[in-house]
């Protein structure tokens, strides 16, 4: 089969690997799309990170491995003992793939496992840039019927953005912020619109995904800011009665972006900044520049709450609300072919594509 191999740095390669062997209690899935993940262009561009330079605790892979862990397809293949997917189902793949001994594994947090490894990652079964890719059947989500093999693709970082929000506890009548509007900041946002929050202000530095968002005209969206054109802080304030905002999330992480006076734009610190005494900040990307004054935690008794990936509960909340047609994702996904995936990350890293979708 044909695949997306990453040996290193910058180095990904579009070649003949040997297809996966279906195992028990797995399936075998033919990959229909792909879709460009955060992490896959910070793997390219600034990895190895989260690709296995020696090898993996829990899978024992090291580089090169097949990139892609947010997918959809159909299942051609069935272990021995799986009964509850069969041959021609339409599915998404919940890739994490973990222990099951740590105490987080124990208690359910398997999101969590000490020694967790990722499909398209760390794992000996392939990834989503890949024409097939060998899946643990715990793992598999069978789409609806009115679900579409593209919205499949998406219930991934729509996961991660359920997740945030079930983490964050939200109620309609907090004043929210949400810094960053790509695909897990549109999740964000349209998951707090469901869950019927009336005031929601969005900072995004490119103008394309501001443009996409305004285009979506989400419920409870009641401000579209660029925090490169004007002091945001003072935007926010000026927006929430010069208090701050109730509740902040932040899914926006390393960034060239510069504040109208020329310092670095630090968008954890900028969340922390605006957010009200006694107000809660969520953590959903990573931020390697963070230099907030633990004063700024103290004196204003901030809660932080970081959230990482998803659980199957997640998963089945998104499924549920396709269903129910209740995400809009057509707006933000654009198409692109194999040979293309090096172009595509580096148009989403640069604010000139939201989402792009790999079509295997």
């Amino acid at each position: 089969m044909k695949a997306a191999v990453y040996y290193g740095n910058t180095d990904l390669r579009w070649e003949d690997v040997p297809d996966p062997e279906t195992r028990p209690g797995h399936v075998k899935v033919r990959v229909a799309h792909n879709g460009i993940c955060g992490t896959d262009i910070h793997e390219f561009f600034e990895g190895p990170m989260l690709t296995p330079v020696w090898p993996h605790l829990l899978t024992g892979v090291t580089l090169p491995v097949v990139l892609g862990h947010e997918f959809s397809g159909t299942v051609v293949e069935v272990g021995d003992g799986v009964t509850r997917v069969t041959e021609g189902d339409r599915v998404a793949i919940e890739p994490v793939i973990n222990c099951g001994n740590c105490h987080p594994c124990r208690r359910g947090d398997y999101n969590l496992c000490d020694i967790s490894a990722f499909l398209g990652l760390s794992s000996q079964d392939g990834g989503g840039l890949g024409e097939y890719v060998v899946v643990d059947a715990g793992r598999v989500h069978v789409l609806p019927e009115n679900v579409s093999l593209e919205s499949g693709a998406v219930i991934e970082p729509l996961s991660v953005a359920t997740h945030a929000v079930r983490r964050a506890n939200s109620r309609p009548d907090d004043r929210i912020v949400v810094h960053g509007a790509g695909p897990v900041g549109l999740g964000i946002i349209q998951t707090l619109a469901l869950r019927g929050a009336e005031r929601i202000i969005v900072s995004e530095t490119s103008a394309l995904r501001r443009s996409v968002l305004e285009s979506m005209k989400i419920q409870g969206v009641e401000a579209i800011l660029d925090p490169t054109a004007s002091d945001i802080c003072q935007e926010i304030s000026a927006r929430v009665d010069d208090i701050g905002a109730d509740l902040t999330f932040v899914v926006a992480g390393r960034s060239t972006a510069k504040k109208p006076d020329g310092s670095p734009l630090i968008p954890l610190n900028t969340a922390m900044e605006s957010t009200r005494r006694g107000g809660r900040v969520v953590s959903v990307a990573t931020h390697p520049e963070m230099s907030i004054h633990p004063d700024v935690l103290t004196f204003k008794e901030l809660t932080v709450i970081g959230s990482a990936a998803y659980t199957k509960t997640d998963f089945e909340l998104v499924l549920d609300a396709m269903k129910k047609q209740q995400y809009t994702v057509e707006p933000w996904v654009e198409h692109r072919q194999p040979t293309d995936i090096a172009t595509a990350m580096a148009d989403m890293r640069d604010g000139k594509a939201c989402k792009v979708l790999i079509d295997l």
